[in-house]
Formats: C-alpha cells, sequence, structure tokens
C-alpha cells in the first residue's frame, strides 16, 4: 500500500503549476483523472511523491 501520493506538475522553467493530492493507491498502477484544461500547450515534468519519496518522474506532452 502505497498510501496517500501527490502529484507535482512543472513547467520546464522550473515553475509549480500543479499540486495535487491523489487517493490511496493499493497496487503498483495508479490511476488518476487529470484534467488538462489549466495548463497551456506545452511540455511538463511530473513527479509522484509519497513520504517525501518520489515514486516516479515523466513528461508530459500537451498540444
Amino acid at each position: 500500500m502505497f498510501g496517500k501520493c501527490r502529484l507535482e506538475i512543472f513547467s520546464l522553467s522550473g515553475d509549480r503549476v500543479g499540486d495535487l493530492e491523489m487517493p490511496s493507491a493499493s497496487k503498483r498502477e495508479i490511476v488518476y483523472p487529470f484534467s488538462r484544461d489549466s495548463l497551456a500547450a506545452g511540455i511538463y515534468v511530473y513527479r509522484i511523491r509519497n513520504n517525501g519519496s518520489i515514486l516516479y518522474e515523466g513528461k508530459i506532452i500537451i498540444r
């Protein structure tokens, strides 16, 4: 069980543009509906954290 996780989204310039608390996850698969309506087209970096540790990192491309 991962417990509650946080989804952090950053622009490529390093500005935090999103910070969401995610529901508890019991498997290695985390499904979380995310609305990109508030983000402009571009490339973003995301992190999923739990208890201060980074579980996943990646990039999101919004067109």
